[in-house]
């Protein structure tokens, strides 16, 4: 490997280019040509016209080289880290030289972000922030947010004023591309801000609040069902209660009255068939 120092303008500002040339003639070499392939230029600037107007360092390559341009961090000589420009695309990216992969990238035009080391550069289907924790051989956690004390707002999902009546502000669960849950507002899209839950895989929605308080449980389609497993149950505010298991056939054919007898019987079996009663002999 050898390396080439070439100073020269560029935008009318001194740069130096290093290059794979120079070095292995011994000598330093002053050219105009700065920006040829297989470089990289380093200059200093005070006086930008365009972008943020900003002082500092540059670097430069030219579009074709495909190399990453980066400055790496060393410990004992060993790369740890390499912040930069990706091989192939204009991403800022951050890689790991122990996991030999990239952990973050940031897509130039629209500033997403992919983290972790199986992201990959953001493409136009892409979240604004894509989280991809760990590896296959080594699976993390995605996401952890912490407060101290009587934090608000510690998870805020917003939509914006201005957006259409359909963008609903929404929480998926699915398992890759297997259909899961999601959580939502907006149910009718028409701007109502109601909270429910929908299984995608069937597109029902199988719980929902109304803005009124309201609580709605299931949904109209056929074979769906509302099953209460706890031990105790109670309505219109009464306190909860066992299964009741007193209402038995056998005093229900105790009632001489043979209409009543069959109104009780009626009453009883609809009772055991909500689970409200055993169906005790």
């Amino acid at each position: 490997m050898s390396l080439e120092i070439k100073t020269g303008q560029v935008n009318g500002r001194q740069s130096v280019a290093f290059g794979p040339q120079c070095l292995s003639r011994g000598k330093l070499e002053v050219s105009d040509s700065i920006g040829a392939a297989n470089q990289t230029q380093l200059w200093y600037t005070s006086s930008l016209t365009t972008g943020p107007g900003s002082n500092g360092l540059r670097m430069n390559r030219a579009a074709a080289d495909n190399t990453p341009l980066s400055i790496g961090f060393q410990q004992d000589l060993g790369l740890v880290w390499d912040l930069g420009l990706d091989a192939t695309t204009t991403d800022l990216t951050l890689y790991s030289n122990s996991l030999a992969n990239d952990v973050l990238h940031v897509g130039a035009t629209a500033g997403k972000f992919q983290i972790g080391p199986s992201g990959h550069s953001p493409g136009s289907t892409d979240p604004q922030v894509g989280i991809w924790a760990g590896t296959a051989a080594l699976p993390v956690d995605g996401m952890v947010i912490a407060t101290y004390g009587n934090a608000n707002q510690t998870l805020k999902f917003v939509r914006g004023e201005a957006s259409p009546a359909d963008q609903r502000v929404r929480m998926v669960w699915i398992k890759a591309s297997v259909a899961g849950w999601i959580m939502q507002t907006d149910s009718t899209k028409n701007g109502t801000c109601d909270w429910n839950m929908v299984n995608s895989a069937t597109g029902h929605q199988v719980l929902g609040f109304g803005t009124d308080d309201s609580v709605t449980l299931g949904s109209t389609a056929a074979a769906t069902a509302f099953k209460v497993l706890s031990p105790l149950a109670g309505f219109f505010n009464v306190t909860p209660v066992a299964q009741q298991a007193n209402a038995s056939l056998a005093g229900i054919g105790s009632v001489t009255d043979a209409n009543a007898q069959a109104a009780l019987t009626a009453i009883r079996l609809a009772l055991a068939n909500l689970g409200l009663c055993a169906a005790t002999a």
